[in-house]
């Protein structure tokens, strides 16, 4: 079900996630298991060698950050969090169907966009590119940041 493949571009966000979390885990002496959930599932997504580890890795990374963040955020922040990550999840699912409906395949390395026609690739792009603006803070879509940060 899981298919994993090892690149150097995953080693080097590896890497630095693992000093990151490393020294997270040093300082803050909590949440450690919410943290290793969250590294792991970080993990997953930069190895993910297919667009259903990739989602999985994302939604389990979508909710354990919840989680973290739940722990000192007020309920209205919150929602703000589920309403825009559920937002992210359900572009990044749109744009895996789209992308898995034309080329036949949810393995990168066979994944051909000229199969896909020309019409769908935006689309495509502009869910891909909400999911990741959702989830860095981009501007219009920062509302769910300020509060929780």
């Amino acid at each position: 079900m899981f298919n994993f493949e090892i690149t150097s571009l995953g080693n080097l966000f590896f890497g630095l996630t693992l000093i990151v979390f490393g020294s997270l885990i040093f300082i803050k002496r909590e949440n450690i298991m919410l943290l290793i959930l969250l590294f792991i599932s970080l993990a997953t997504i930069f190895y993910a060698n297919d667009l259903i580890t990739l989602f999985i890795g994302w939604e389990i990374m979508s909710w354990s950050s919840y989680f973290i963040i739940a722990q000192n955020a007020k309920p209205k922040t919150m929602q703000k969090y589920i309403i825009f990550n559920l937002g992210a999840g359900f572009a990044l699912l749109g744009a895996i169907v789209l992308i898995y409906t034309f080329a036949g395949t949810p393995i990168y390395s066979d994944i051909y966009f000229n199969k896909v026609p020309m019409e769908l690739r935006m689309p495509i792009y502009i869910l891909l590119f909400i999911t990741i603006f959702i989830k860095s803070g981009i501007l219009p879509f920062h509302h769910w940041v300020v509060d929780t940060y």
